[in-house]
């Protein structure tokens, strides 16, 4: 096996989770443990979104720009 078969395979993936309700049965958490995880990437985001927004002001407030 090569090193580039992997992503090949991965490259006809759309989604990774095809029903969340069987996921957790199967790994037996609670909704509350899968619902965390989404929660957390969405909170990292906005987290991301609002450095660059800042980062924005921030230059164009500088002297340069001005």
């Amino acid at each position: 096996m090569t090193d580039s078969q992997p992503e090949d395979v991965m490259k006809s993936v759309e989604k990774v989770i095809q029903d969340p309700l069987r996921f957790k049965l199967k790994l037996d958490i609670g909704e509350d443990a899968y619902t965390s995880l989404k929660l957390k990437k969405h909170f990292l985001d906005s987290v991301d979104a609002a450095t660059g927004a800042t980062t924005g002001v921030a230059v164009a407030q500088s002297s340069l720009v001005a």
